[in-house]
């Protein structure tokens, strides 16, 4: 009998401590709003970014550059894109690393909230190997890895670039087994509600070959862009990749270091997967955006 009261009392005071335990992902109540209503995102800490030349975040360190005007076009596609097709989350990807592709996705967020005024957040989404705060010139802070360790809140991690419509949350610690977490509902619910609070979502990934987290990124997203360098990505490679993404999910390549002769060799794809002769333009050659 004794045995039986203690399994109870222990069934009890483990069911009231789930009850009491603080939600990870906001519930609407939750959400920090304004006297009038509104999300009130700007309520979470600010930085100024303190970007130096060697991180080539160029469309802040370098904006008459014609890396930086490269980005500003790229901006301007995926914008009209995302009006036309309805999308808001939107991952940076590539087939191998040292690609670039976290610099594209730096300068391209950066640009659609600098240009557009539009909520945008950029997230960190290589939880192996982060690399995105050192971009903006900051030290690391805690992420996507610390949020799924703990109990607080999402907004505990969000941070926002002064003076602009622009949010980050880095991945946090790298870990080894991040599938867990992107593969949780816990996650897909948090991407979920960020698809709610911000016009734009961008997130870097990690290299698609190598690695299975990125496929499991694009259950997440409304599209892709695969960056690609010129001169560095085998062919091969680029077709598999390719391939490997999820028809419809395509949106384009971007050719990282191209030459004016090298960016006629990449395409644009339509909503019907039909490629054409257009394309999001290549970051300048030794801009290396």
């Amino acid at each position: 009998m004794s045995r039986m009261f203690e399994a109870l009392q222990q069934a009890k005071s483990e069911t009231v401590a789930e009850t009491r335990a603080p939600s990870s992902v906001p519930a609407p109540s939750e959400v920090p709003r304004n006297a009038d209503g509104i999300l009130a995102l700007d309520q979470v800490p600010a930085f100024s970014i303190r970007a130096l030349p060697e991180h080539r975040l160029v469309v802040r360190t370098d904006e008459h550059s014609l890396g930086a005007e490269k980005i500003r076009v790229l901006s301007t596609r995926l914008r009209n894109l995302q009006q036309r097709r309805g999308l808001k989350k939107v991952l940076i990807t590539s087939s191998i690393s040292d690609e670039g592709k976290s610099v594209i996705s730096a300068n391209l967020g950066l640009t659609m909230a600098m240009r557009g005024r539009r909520k945008t957040l950029l997230i960190g989404g290589d939880f192996r190997r982060p690399s995105l705060a050192k971009i903006f010139g900051i030290s690391e802070l805690p992420g996507v890895t610390d949020w799924w360790r703990g109990e607080e809140s999402i907004w505990g991690y969000l941070r926002r670039v002064e003076g602009l419509p622009f949010w980050l949350l880095t991945a946090g610690d790298g870990v080894e087994q991040p599938l867990e977490i992107l593969q949780s509902e816990r996650f897909s619910k948090l991407m979920a509600q960020f698809g709610e609070w911000f016009d734009c979502v961008i997130i870097d990934s990690p290299p698609l070959l190598p690695m299975a987290d990125s496929g499991v990124w694009m259950n997440l997203v409304d599209g892709v862009l695969l960056v690609v360098r010129a001169g560095r990505t085998p062919k091969r490679l680029m077709q598999k990749t390719i391939k490997s993404i999820e028809k419809g999910k395509l949106l384009g390549i971007v050719m990282n270091e191209a030459s004016e002769a090298q960016q006629h060799h990449y395409y644009y794809y339509e909503k019907d997967g039909q490629k054409a002769q257009r394309g999001f333009p290549a970051p300048a050659p030794k801009q290396q955006t």
